[in-house]
């Protein structure tokens, strides 16, 4: 994992042989302030969630001790 602009980042991935997926989560140790795309182009952000929603079968997020965790739900080819 490479560091966030906070400086730390982690995550971990398991795979659920029940469903054939891979569960990842990542936490950058945000959550980010409301305001953080004030600056940039409209075509400077605002793609991710849309390529995880494509690559996906299942994605969210939650607050947790101060940090937004980040998860997935990756179908993956036996």
């Amino acid at each position: 994992m490479q560091p966030s602009a906070t400086g730390h980042t982690t995550g971990r991935g398991r795979p659920d042989p029940a469903t054939g997926h891979v569960y990842v989560e990542v936490s950058d140790g945000g959550p980010a302030p409301d305001d953080w795309a004030a600056g940039l182009a409209n075509d400077e952000h605002g793609r991710g969630l849309m390529i995880i929603d494509h690559v996906t079968a299942a994605h969210g997020d939650r607050q947790e001790a101060g940090q937004a965790i980040h998860w997935a739900h990756i179908a993956h080819a036996a």
